[in-house]
């Protein structure tokens, strides 16, 4: 494969940041941000102090710092969990690894032909967008990558130069919420109060969510919604493999009442709004709902309040157990196409 201008440039600003060696003076859990006058911010973690994995990520825009704290809170040994958050995701990430390494895992096609034959780890580049399968990215993306590169290099010299020192998330965080302008970040204070989508104003109307409940029987049940995405699979539809992720609501008794696919790109506030509303109209008002996905506690919040349903965060993990059981039968289903 040709490889661009974009990705030449790439290359040579990868191995600029391989030879500074940030990870020695940063840690997973710094958040640096990169401001942009034309541009939304973006938010860089960059990984390697622990001496495992070593690469710097690009997380762009306040969902995109979303997706960020969400992975860093995340338990690393819940390997669901981590799944769930891995693949709800969008940025942009750098990783320097041996070509064996690379050769050996699920990147291959993220190598460049230039390293192929290289000592020591080599940089390469890799595209995680939310509900796809990672991989490669294309020239447009480069072309961004190249700016990001750019940007965070001259942000780790002027703070090299200048003593400037980054703050944890969970300092920034307890900034945010407390309405306290946090210090330094960068080069620059953070520009507002609040960054993630989970603090976020969602549009809501309230007039339209109250017609879906008009004339629905109340009933004193309780249910489990929730989301998690299955295992890979293809589509005519999409460019390129991705993970379907399932929404499902779940009755005390573990019973599945209702279940519905969201695809990629497709607009989730809606999908989940539009899922609760179904499910109403099919089994009536739930007395209770539990969820453990801040995107659904979130979303269904308002429609809640306004029709007196108890909403609680799910705090128990089993409900994993309905996923695994889903992914093995439908593993089955496809080794067995003609039963």
């Amino acid at each position: 494969m040709k490889r661009t201008d974009a990705e030449k440039k790439c290359n040579a600003l990868a191995e600029k940041l391989q030879s500074m060696q940030p990870w020695n003076q940063y840690q997973d859990n710094d958040l640096i941000v990169l401001h942009f006058n034309d541009a939304e911010d973006v938010f860089v973690t960059i990984m390697g102090n622990a001496g495992k994995i070593f690469g710097i990520s690009f997380y762009p825009g306040e969902q995109g710092l979303d997706a960020l704290l969400r992975i860093l809170h995340s338990d690393a040994e819940d390997i669901n969990s981590h799944r769930y958050y891995g693949f709800d995701v969008d940025n942009l990430t750098l990783y320097y690894d041996d070509v064996k390494t690379i050769k050996e895992g699920p990147f291959l096609d993220c190598l460049d032909s230039e390293y192929k034959n290289r000592k020591g780890r080599v940089p390469y580049f890799v595209l995680f967008e939310q509900g796809f399968v990672p991989g490669r990215p294309d020239e447009k993306f480069f072309e961004q990558m190249q700016r990001y590169l750019s940007g965070l290099i001259r942000t780790l010299e002027e703070c090299d130069s200048t003593g400037l020192t980054y703050k944890s998330d969970e300092e920034v965080l307890y900034s945010m919420m407390m309405d306290e302008d946090p210090d330094d970040i960068s080069v620059t204070v953070l520009p507002y109060p609040t960054m993630s989508l989970r603090f976020a104003d969602l549009p809501y109307d309230e007039k339209d969510a109250a017609a879906h409940f008009r004339n629905m029987k109340r009933t004193d049940e309780t249910v489990i919604i929730d989301m998690d995405y299955l295992d890979a699979m293809e589509s005519e539809d999409l460019d390129k493999p991705f993970f379907p992720l399932l929404i499902i609501a779940v009755a005390e008794n573990g019973q599945i009442r209702k279940g519905s696919f969201l695809m990629p790109r497709e607009n989730r506030i809606a999908s989940i709004r539009n899922f609760l509303y179904e499910y109403v109209k099919e089994n009536g008002i739930p007395k209770n709902i539990y969820a453990r996905r801040d995107e659904i506690l979130h979303i269904l919040e308002p429609i809640c309040n306004d029709q007196k349903i108890e909403l609680y965060e799910l705090m128990d993990s089993g409900i994993d157990d309905v996923y695994t059981q889903i992914r093995k039968m439908a593993n089955e289903d496809l080794s067995n196409p003609m039963s």
